[in-house]
């Protein structure tokens, strides 16, 4: 339909998509109406969690990671809570209720569902985007009538509205001094940051993984007010990509660098020519599927893969005899004739590692470009992949202390603990 307003477009009787539209929105209840009440009892559940919330406290605010544990131990700020017995620890509406108790069995840590009010999912039931009439008109119409359609038959916005409504509630309840978290510049972090502005909380974004050419949402252009939703400060992993923040308008006087957490400057795996190659599941699920399918195509070429997926977002696969899943990380590998990634930090700590590295392009997404300028990856597609994996060659040494730092916990103390 948008094809066809073009002009030179010549085509025929489009099909009847009444039947699609409706099945969408009986989808779209059904999946609203699930979410409400999954969503009301894990606020029930996990109410209790509240107290181990203290008013004016510093706390970080993590996503509910499976490598995570309540031990003072998180996948995003390292062993930074058993070094600083101040801050709690507060999880996304991402963790379930019962990976958030277990969490929570160290006094310190809550779910961000304990400050949502059960009754409010129910409210977004019949809440849905709809366009203004100008814009079912205008010029991708049909394209903006595509996406009305989509959203509207999953709960995803529903889901949107019951964060925003715990961190509110969170916010103003805690009042906490400080509140950090694995900056990515996304939506709700610019919620919370104009939150806290509000109510005067000091807000601390880390910089804990690949930013790369292609991560424009942390470009500062992309934010409706500009510097107005950035945190107060930002912490950097290392120098790797402080120059690119800049550029792409990080206020210089905000930033500080605190060091790495999620990487470290050793590593004990190896280069085998002849050995397994290890494929690094994205995190885009549509991209994941895809890489699965290219690396299924290779089962007869001779070469072993060792499937790691993502640990937040796994999918199920077929396992065969030059097609395995593993539990893994890279590091812990005693050997790989190579990696290959489409997305995330695994080609960089691949490159670190001194193995060759190959970022996979897909025939109809991109694969995100998420390392410092000069690393010597190198991009193939799925027809020049096995090529490739042949005969892999040694790249350059990365030197680790050029992209990052060691984890400097008196810069943490500083920006997390209020001076008295």
């Amino acid at each position: 339909r948008q094809l066809a307003q073009a002009d030179g477009v010549q085509a025929d009787a489009p099909p009847r998509l009444w039947g699609n539209h409706i099945k969408g929105r009986l989808r779209g209840q059904i999946a609203r109406t699930a979410l409400a009440v999954r969503l009301a009892v894990s606020s029930f559940i996990t109410r209790q969690q509240r107290h181990h919330h203290k008013v004016g406290g510093a706390y970080l605010l993590v996503y509910g990671h499976p490598a995570s544990t309540n031990d003072g131990q998180d996948v995003y700020f390292g062993d930074l809570m058993r070094h600083l017995p101040e801050p709690g620890r507060l999880l996304h509406t991402d963790c379930p209720p019962a990976r958030a108790a277990t969490l929570a069995e160290d006094g310190r840590t809550a779910s961000l569902h304990a400050w949502g009010r059960w009754w409010f999912p129910f409210g977004q039931l019949f809440k849905r985007w709809r366009l203004a009439g100008s814009e079912r008109v205008s010029e991708y119409g049909w394209l903006l009538r595509r996406a009305e359609s989509q959203e509207g038959s999953g709960a995803g916005h529903a889901m949107t509205a019951w964060t925003q409504h715990c961190l509110e509630n969170w916010v103003r309840d805690v009042r906490p001094s400080r509140l950090a978290w694995p900056w990515e510049n996304l939506p709700w972090e610019r919620l919370v940051v104009r939150l806290a502005r509000q109510l005067d909380v000091e807000t601390v974004g880390y910089q804990h993984a690949d930013v790369g050419a292609h991560q424009y949402n942390m470009n500062v252009a992309g934010n409706p007010d500009g510097v107005g939703s950035i945190p107060d400060r930002i912490v950097l992993n290392g120098k790797g990509y402080r120059d690119q923040l800049i550029r792409w308008g990080l206020p210089e006087d905000r930033i500080v660098e605190g060091g790495a957490f999620r990487t470290a400057p050793d590593s004990s795996v190896r280069f085998d020519p002849k050995g397994p190659v290890y494929v690094a599941l994205s995190g885009v699920l549509s991209i994941a599927r895809q890489m699965l399918a290219i690396i299924s195509s290779l089962k007869d070429c001779g070469i072993e893969f060792l499937i790691k997926e993502h640990p937040m977002y796994p999918i199920e696969f077929e396992q065969t005899e030059t097609m395995k899943r593993t539990t893994q990380s890279l590091a812990e590998l005693p050997a790989a004739r190579a990696v290959v990634y489409a997305t995330g930090m695994s080609g960089l700590d691949a490159l670190l590692a001194g193995l060759p590295t190959f970022r996979l392009m897909m025939d109809d997404q991109i694969s995100i470009d998420s390392l410092p300028a000069g690393c010597p990856v190198i991009s193939v597609d799925g027809d020049g992949l096995v090529t490739a994996l042949q005969d892999p060659e040694i790249p350059t040494q990365i030197n680790w202390a050029d992209l990052f730092s060691p984890a400097d916990f008196s810069v943490w103390r500083d920006v997390l603990i209020p001076q008295r």
